[in-house]
């Protein structure tokens, strides 16, 4: 059985740690990626301590599951070589030897990175929280202009590259009216000393669906959360990608991998959090120091993200992430089942599937902002009484009561309940495949 594994929240919902589990219970032969880019920020922890955030690996690195870099997957290989030589350190070989990238991969370069961070500068306080990595200037320039888009492939021949990203330099610092600091011939020489030292398997869409047919085991490890997908997310503040389980699905779908042969798993939290700007219309208000009870060890505040913000888990969001997911999540993977909880909610303003239209999709930001804005929540903590035809607060006294809560919202079942950072904490709540 083949295991998609998705976020249903903004993001941050224990993906990367999910995947490692499911790589510990059994070989696996490849994690693909099927979404976003190097902005990834997947925390794996092992039962010795070990620590990497994976960014293009794939969150099975460290079980021996070789990494899929599918054509729906940003790469950039100056990042991707940093990450491989810190891989190596703790893996004792080196890494690049597990990984497969699709030669029409996007290639994110310092030249997307910089457009990225001016852009952000500009907005100023209508900043949308983007992490600086590159991604939506890539994705933006790839929809114009696809025959200029730089591509993985373009690595095995860096004279066609070079004029690609002339040809970008001059547009972006046309339409971002600023003089970019990058120097193409600078970038192509590192790009030429990365490929003489080192060796990155670039691959055919053709080799990438093979091996997926030909693979026994497979876990596709998604990337951001549903409620930031680029089409079903609260416009502008959404990532440039696909985040639901679409990828992964027409993947296996081109290599004749029938639906009965692999499970949707949405990863969650017991409660909710977002990094970044964007609407979060449970968020704890700011009198309530939430840092005691919800404790965030990696996710710090972003130079160009924003903060880390926490917030009760909303079923009324949740239950819109499974219809933007088209009602195909099978199984449910809940993290921070150790954090006691008193209380969910349930909003009751309308969420509507807006796909495609952004002018649309900003109106129903700004009116989950204004909810926000008005409701009662000077002390969030303890919850007063709100006007119900706005928000209803649910009590939550056992572990089983949230999952009853969470079944009737998604139309899943808990499969996968994590009580702390590593796989050992993890249970599988089929008793014939729990291993430990």
């Amino acid at each position: 059985m083949h295991n998609i594994v998705i976020g249903l929240l903004f993001g941050d919902e224990a993906k990367g740690a999910t995947t490692d589990y499911l790589c510990s219970v059994e070989p696996v032969d490849f994690v693909v990626r099927f979404s976003g880019g190097p902005q990834t920020a997947h925390n794996v922890i092992l039962e010795d301590g070990t620590h990497h955030t994976f960014a293009q690996f794939g969150s099975g690195t460290f079980r021996g599951a070789k990494t899929l870099l599918s054509r729906f997957a940003l790469v950039n290989p100056l990042n991707l070589i940093n990450e491989a030589n810190a891989l190596e350190e703790v893996l004792g070989f080196d890494p690049l030897s597990l990984l497969f990238v699709s030669e029409n991969s996007l290639m994110i370069t310092p030249l997307h990175r910089r457009a990225n961070q001016t852009r952000e500068r500009q907005r100023r306080a209508g900043a949308h929280g983007s992490c600086g990595q590159g991604i939506g200037e890539a994705m933006d320039y790839s929809i114009r202009y696809p025959e200029h888009a730089p591509l993985i492939g373009d690595l095995r021949d860096l004279p066609a590259l070079r004029r690609k990203l002339r040809l970008y330099k001059a547009w972006v610092e046309i339409n971002l009216g600023v003089d970019l600091e990058d120097d193409v011939d600078a970038i192509i020489e590192s790009y030429t000393a990365m490929m003489n030292e080192r060796t990155i398997n670039i691959i055919t869409d053709y080799q990438v669906i093979q091996y997926i047919k030909n693979a026994k085991n497979l876990v596709f490890e998604g990337t951001q959360g549903t409620l930031l997908d680029e089409n079903f997310g609260f416009h502008p503040h959404t990532t440039w990608s696909t985040t639901t389980a679409k990828n992964a699905q027409w993947l296996l779908e081109a290599a004749d991998i029938p639906r009965s042969q692999y499970r949707v798993i949405g990863a969650m939290r017991t409660y909710m959090t977002r990094h970044g700007y964007g609407p979060f219309l449970s968020e704890f208000a700011p009198s309530y120091d939430w840092t005691q009870k919800f404790p965030e060890p990696h996710n710090k505040k972003g130079v160009f993200q924003g903060d880390w913000r926490v917030g009760r888990l909303d079923m009324n969001f949740l239950s819109y992430a499974i219809d933007a997911n088209y009602e195909q999540v099978d199984a449910i993977a809940l993290s921070h089942c150790d954090v006691p909880l008193d209380k969910i909610e349930r909003s009751n303003i309308r969420l509507e599937m807006l796909k495609g239209d952004r002018d649309a999709q900003q109106r129903q930001t700004d009116a989950i902002f204004d909810a926000s804005f008005h409701r009662d929540n000077s002390d969030t903590s303890t919850h007063k009484d709100e006007d119900p035809d706005t928000f209803v607060t649910l009590p939550i006294t056992e572990l089983e009561d949230l999952e009853k809560e969470i079944e009737f919202a998604t139309g899943a079942k808990v499969l996968i309940r994590s009580y702390g950072p590593t796989a050992e904490d993890r249970r599988w709540m089929e008793p014939e495949k729990s291993v430990f």
